[in-house]
């Protein structure tokens, strides 16, 4: 019916990923125990292609831990965050069969979604409600002065990473790409049950996404402090230095001072934004 006789061969090359324009990148089994310069040497290939504005890169990891170190350096090297949207598990009893390369059969286990930083605000509704209820001070009571609340970093960014789980059967690799070969298979895959199948392999696949799908947001800082602070807050910087303010209160009055006086009745700047919120660790640079 099938031939049986022969192992997964070498690497996937080819899964029928849902965008068009996707193209695989396959990685041996000896690159995927990479050393950390060897990943993040990976990284900077990956992220060097989505400068260049290419297609949609996916690369096969045979482990977790493998898939975790990537996206760790690709999100070094390009200087961006992702953090986990949702995990969708597929049902065993209801997974399709697909076939790789025409010949081997897998089903997709689970696909999970990791989205920027500054994706969609999910909490602005009830934030927003939060505020509305919020009493406001009246003539009768004293108004406190508080430091004004950074806004959301939220920007609605479109970009997202994905990682799709895939269980292979190379024990039931076909000769011949044969639609009715491929029906029968399947059929004889699902009424053993695909959990019982002795020898599976499991691998994923990473998508990583273009650095051009990023919106609303600066993805890459410059390092010099000074050239990064505006002129106003770095004035007012000497200000607060010759007036001895201790430096663990430095950031703190910087802070009070770009919220309550440079823009004190307009939308604040970001958070990440170093022109106007310095970090120690760029002071102390």
């Amino acid at each position: 019916m099938f031939n049986s006789s022969e192992n997964l061969r070498g690497t996937v090359s080819n899964i029928n990923a849902p965008i068009s324009c996707t193209r695989v990148v396959a990685v041996t089994t000896t690159r995927l125990q990479p050393t950390v310069p060897e990943a993040t040497q990976e990284a900077m290939e990956v992220k060097q292609r989505c400068v260049d504005k290419q297609t949609q890169f996916v690369i096969k990891y045979s482990s977790y831990e493998e898939v975790k170190e990537a996206i760790h350096e690709f999100e070094k090297a390009t200087q961006t965050k992702y953090i986990f949207f949702r995990k969708d598990k597929h049902d065993p009893k209801k997974n399709h069969v697909q076939w790789d390369q025409e010949t081997v059969p897998y089903v997709v286990k689970s696909f999970t979604k990791y989205e920027c930083e500054y994706g969609k605000d999910r909490n602005r509704l009830r934030n927003l409600k939060r505020r509305a209820n919020t009493p406001h001070p009246t003539l009768d009571v004293p108004q406190t002065k508080y430091l004004r609340v950074l806004g959301s970093k939220k920007r609605d960014c479109p970009a997202r990473l994905t990682v799709r789980e895939i269980r292979a059967f190379p024990d039931y690799e076909i000769a011949s790409p044969d639609k009715t070969v491929k029906m029968r298979v399947s059929t004889y895959l699902k009424k053993t049950g695909l959990s019982a199948v002795q020898n599976q392999t499991t691998y994923y696949f990473v998508k990583f996404p273009l650095l051009d799908e990023h919106h609303g947001h600066v993805i890459e800082q410059s390092s010099g402090f000074a050239e990064e602070l505006d002129s106003r807050v770095f004035d007012q910087l000497g200000v607060l230095m010759s007036n001895r303010i201790p430096q663990k209160n430095l950031f703190k009055e910087l802070k009070l001072f770009v919220m309550n006086e440079l823009f004190k009745d307009r939308e604040p700047p970001m958070p990440n934004d170093r022109r106007f919120f310095p970090t120690k660790q760029g002071f102390r640079e």
